[in-house]
């Protein structure tokens, strides 16, 4: 039983989902901490909503580490992380680093505990990249069971957005709204909370199309 505020971590929270999510869950007053490589993205976020802003950039492993052990030293424990950071590869590996490097913390949450990893829009990798496989959705799947895998029998529930596996894959890119209306819906299935209203759901798809557009 959480008897404190839900201390939630979003990546790649200045922009996009990762901000829509933000903008989404505060109105249950959680302790937010967002971060993203963009600094002046972060700050306006942050400073609206009120809450921690944290660089890191997930693309680096030096940069992860930074940020895990400034959390790690900080909090006692996270009850949630919702990863959006990065696209392609970088999303997929920054995923992975994010998570393993703040599992202590969440094992250390009072109750159960929630990883939610939001898949990257589809696309065909570059010529020439140098991680073909780890662009693609089958990689990103791949290293979501992992963690799946990594955290089972523990206090920690690790779900995609959306629901993937090896044979199953989304053929166009999902909407913004459709995103952050699954990852309210699972922090509210796994914590109980308030579900969103008729007047929130308007606004939350209203900010996504204004986001979306942007």
């Amino acid at each position: 039983m959480v008897e404190r505020p839900l201390r939630i971590v979003i990546t790649g929270a200045a922009h996009g989902v990762g901000r829509l999510c933000a903008l989404s869950l505060g109105d249950w007053q959680p302790e937010l901490i967002l971060c993203d490589h963009d600094g002046p993205g972060l700050s306006a976020v942050s400073n609206s909503l009120r809450c921690r802003g944290r660089f890191c950039d997930v693309a680096s492993e030096a940069s992860v580490e930074i940020f895990a052990a400034d959390l790690l030293d900080r909090f006692d424990s996270i009850d949630v992380l919702i990863h959006c950071a990065g696209s392609g590869c970088i999303r997929a590996l920054g995923m992975w680093r994010v998570a393993r490097a703040l599992l202590p913390a969440l094992r250390r949450a009072p109750g159960e505990a929630l990883i939610v990893n939001v898949a990257a829009p589809p696309s065909k990798p570059s010529v020439g990249h140098d991680f073909p496989y780890a662009s693609s959705a089958d990689a990103f799947a791949g290293l979501n069971a992992a963690l799946v895998n990594a955290t089972r029998g523990s206090n920690i529930r690790v779900e995609s957005v959306p629901a993937l596996d090896h044979e199953s894959q989304p053929a166009r890119p999902l909407h913004p709204s459709f995103c952050v209306s699954e990852v309210r819906a699972l922090v509210t299935e796994t914590f109980g909370l308030p579900p969103l209203s008729a007047a929130e759901l308007g606004t939350s798809a209203s900010a996504s199309r204004r986001c979306a557009g942007r």
